[in-house]
């Protein structure tokens, strides 16, 4: 290959790299923080600033504007604000003058919105008449404290240790009243898919001074259970109190293995495996079958069989018929991998037999493994990228089809010319 090719094939090369970068979906503006958080203090002047981030470095003309109930007490100043192409950020400053009274007790939210603007449009008075080609927005939140005493809790979180043994809650607080809070604590109750009541735990305890925020934590040991479960959580602060409900899941769908048999048999004919399979999750598992894989002794697979669907209740098992058909097999060691199918997960197990000519000896199943199926489904990036790599094939092979063309088309010339100088000597002798 001559350099020209090279450098068209390294062009390609680059323009896939650049049309993955294009689906990473990030903004061509950005602010930083995205929120402001103030305490509402009557009458009180209060300074914000954030910044712009022009992440694609280019020239770029911005309207910045106010919106919502308290948006009249925002003095935004500078209205219409550019940035340069090198210019990555632009800190914007605005005043908040707070109001000597807020109706409205906790979160009141004003948004500051940054309108990317045409760059055609030249005079302030069109600039608030056309249409923005991107919009981002900075919140400011002012916060007005509850009359008397008033405790936020935003959410639980519920996470479960790796090993599966701990589940532990933890319970962020805000204290959004006018007054101190003291021995906040919760009682959680810990209730199965039955709705019987499987444990109650008692959190750690914290105090809040007014306008602070904190949390109080709960540890439920599963004692080896699995599957979803319901958490009541009441959290306590003096004489009131705060209720909240919550599901949880503790480990995954899991279903084990527990046995293999095999009915009366005489070598040729057809020996029918009853498969046992017990449900480890506090909840009905849908689908499930098995396959079954055999193989001699040298580790080649002889037969392979697959097993009808059936259901199995919570925490019970279930069986699966698998069918071999043991004509002009020889007695002798086999092994069967058992796998069974539910959902997007496998659990396998591999089993030792001795095939006589009128008995199959199973030895316990080991390897006992859970995971997810692979190749089910597809990743939306893998798809994206698959097909940058097909555009980028093609176009390498449109480059090298107009490359040889173009070569033979010289040869061609050269041939031509070559033979018209011949011509030419022979014509003067």
């Amino acid at each position: 290959m001559t350099s020209r090719l090279a450098k068209a094939m390294l062009a390609c090369i680059m323009l896939g790299i650049i049309l993955i970068l294009m689906t990473s979906g990030v903004s061509a503006l950005g602010v930083s923080p995205a929120r402001t958080a103030i305490d509402f203090v009557p009458g009180q002047m209060e300074k914000v600033s954030f910044n712009i981030i022009n992440n694609e470095n280019k020239d770029v003309r911005m309207m910045i504007t106010a919106e919502g109930e308290l948006s009249e007490y925002v003095d935004i100043g500078t209205k219409i604000i550019e940035m340069k192409a090198g210019e990555s950020i632009k800190e914007v400053q605005m005043n908040i003058i707070q109001p000597w009274k807020i109706d409205k007790a906790g979160t009141n939210s004003i948004s500051i919105k940054i309108l990317e603007l045409p760059q055609e449009v030249d005079s302030e008075q069109k600039k608030t008449k056309v249409d923005a080609t991107l919009e981002i927005i900075h919140q400011i939140k002012i916060e007005v404290p509850f009359p008397g005493r008033y405790l936020e809790v935003p959410d639980v979180y519920i996470t479960t240790s790796q090993d599966g043994e701990t589940v532990l809650f933890t319970i962020p607080l805000e204290n959004k009243g006018k007054e101190d809070l003291s021995s906040i604590k919760a009682m959680i109750e810990i209730y199965g898919p039955a709705g019987d009541i499987l444990g109650v735990i008692e959190t750690t305890s914290a105090d809040l001074k007014r306008g602070s925020e904190g949390k109080i934590e709960g540890k439920f040991n599963t004692e080896g259970r699995r599957g979803r479960y319901d958490a009541k959580i009441v959290i306590l602060y003096g004489d009131e109190k705060k209720e909240i409900k919550k599901g949880f899941f503790i480990g995954s769908e899991y279903i084990d293995i527990v046995g293999l048999s095999v009915d009366k048999f005489t070598l040729g004919s057809i020996a029918k495996f009853n498969i046992l399979a017990e449900n480890k999750w506090n909840q009905k598992i849908r689908d499930v079958y098995a396959e079954i894989y055999i193989m001699d002794n040298k580790g080649q697979q002889v037969a392979k069989s697959k097993t009808s669907s059936i259901d199995i209740e919570a925490e019970q098992v279930g069986m699966f018929d698998a069918y071999w058909d043991t004509e002009n097999i020889n007695p002798g060691m086999y092994s069967m991998q058992t796998v069974l199918y539910y959902g997007n997960l496998a659990t396998k197990r591999l089993f030792e037999m001795d095939v006589g000519f009128d008995s199959i000896k199973i030895r316990g199943g080991t390897g006992a493994v859970v995971g997810k199926i692979e190749g089910k489904g597809s990743s939306p990036l893998m798809a994206v990228l698959l097909g940058i790599l097909v555009i980028n094939i093609l176009i390498v092979n449109i480059v090298i089809i107009k490359f040889l063309r173009s070569r033979k088309k010289k040869q061609n010339e050269s041939f031509r010319e070559n033979r018209n100088e011949i011509e030419k000597d022979n014509t003067l002798k």
